[in-house]
């Protein structure tokens, strides 16, 4: 892995920080490679994301769900 240090202004880096709190992220590296992963990739796979999301709910809609309990028992060779 690559490490690309970079200048951010006083008033961003205060954003930053609030921005991350709220979401949680543990460190800068992994909102920055969360950020740039958006900016690289997030044209590319939102709308792919937002055709499985409408798949998923027209799902729900036809009742076609299973519970976590069945997924589980298939995938683990139990009748738990």
């Amino acid at each position: 892995m690559k490490a690309h240090p970079i200048k951010i202004p006083d008033n961003m880096d205060e954003d930053i920080k609030r921005y991350m709190k709220e979401l949680g992220y543990a460190s800068f590296s992994e909102f920055a490679r969360d950020a740039i992963r958006e900016k690289l990739y997030g044209r590319e796979l939102k709308p792919k994301f937002e055709e499985k999301m409408e798949e998923g709910l027209e799902d729900l809609k036809k009742g076609r769900v299973k519970s976590h309990d069945e997924i589980r028992s298939k995938f683990s060779g139990s009748k738990e």
